[in-house]
């Protein structure tokens, strides 16, 4: 019985930093999909991609616009 217990508290410690549990969030939570960062403009457009398995992955990728890029 004892080494049941330490049994399950090994994986539990080694799944949580092998596979930590993932966060939940919202859009929302992402902010404005406009923002200014150190006098800069930047623009974050939002993606939904789909895996080999079939699950959507949410993707965001962020750029500055035209005015602040460095030419």
């Amino acid at each position: 019985m004892e080494n049941e217990k330490v049994d399950i508290s090994w994986s539990a410690i080694w799944k949580s930093i092998i596979r930590p549990p993932r966060d939940e969030y919202t859009e929302d939570h992402l902010g404005e999909s406009v923002f200014i960062y150190r006098g800069k403009t930047y623009i974050r457009k939002d993606y939904d991609i789909l895996d080999k398995h079939g699950f959507i992955l949410k993707c965001s990728f962020v750029e500055p616009d035209e005015d602040s890029r460095v030419n």
